[in-house]
């Protein structure tokens, strides 16, 4: 059965030829992901659209392994308001495409919620690390799609011993010493972990080799944070 992930791409609350630019140049990087294009309420001005949208359809949108939202600095107020409005909790990774924003915004977008972001001009290879990756640490609680009864991934689901909370120096200084230590450590295994499945395309031994960790050890990890190896393996050559 072949793995796919299912990506949502939100239009823009203004006018935006940037992005559709983006889309078509981020094309050779989406293999294995099937793009739905959601569309915003019927005759929505950007003044009229509420801020309040994504977080009333938060539910509808976990049906989506992660979402693309652009940014720029006519969209910025209306994101920080729609960012700010989401109910903290299970939710997929929002990831940012953002063009002439400071460094400032991006941070404050991050603080917000954003799971990650890119930057224009656009490079493919770093999308596609940033867009798994993303995915990869975001526990996922429930499988709301209609579907024949397969999860995601044509996996059984594998719940996390430890949710992998998102960092920023706001929710650092929330915690207490022992579980800020302990966040730390697992957003740094995911990440290890993702990084090393997609430079060695999903291949587990290599991988654990490369991280000079006995492979078991390295699937236990992978376990642990719900990871699977197919989710980074490269779209097979049909010819």
């Amino acid at each position: 059965m072949r793995q796919h992930i299912d990506l949502a791409i939100l239009p823009s609350v203004h006018p935006a030829p940037w992005f559709e630019t983006f889309l078509i140049e981020a094309a050779p990087a989406l293999a294995r992901v099937r793009v739905h294009r959601l569309d915003w309420p019927e005759a929505q001005l950007a003044e009229q659209l509420p801020y309040l949208y994504l977080a009333r359809n938060t539910v509808a949108l976990r049906r989506y392994d992660a979402c693309i939202i652009p940014v720029d600095f006519d969209s910025l107020a209306w994101t920080r308001q729609a960012l700010a409005a989401i109910p903290r909790g299970p939710f997929i990774p929002l990831i940012g495409v953002l063009s002439n924003l400071k460094a400032a915004s991006m941070q404050d977008l991050i603080e917000l919620g954003l799971a990650d972001f890119i930057r224009l001009p656009l490079c493919t290879e770093e999308f596609r690390a940033r867009l798994l990756s993303a995915i990869t640490r975001m526990p996922r609680s429930t499988n709301l799609r209609e579907c024949d009864g397969q999860t995601p991934y044509g996996v059984t689901p594998i719940q996390p011993v430890r949710e992998v909370k998102k960092l920023t120096p706001r929710s650092l200084r929330s915690m207490g010493f022992k579980d800020a230590k302990q966040a730390m450590i697992d957003k740094f295994e995911c990440d290890y972990l993702s990084d090393s499945l997609i430079r060695h395309e999903g291949n587990i031994a290599m991988a654990a080799r490369a991280a000079r960790k006995h492979r078991r050890a390295f699937w236990e990890l992978m376990r642990k944070h719900g990871i699977t190896a197919d989710l980074f393996k490269p779209e097979p050559d049909d010819t």
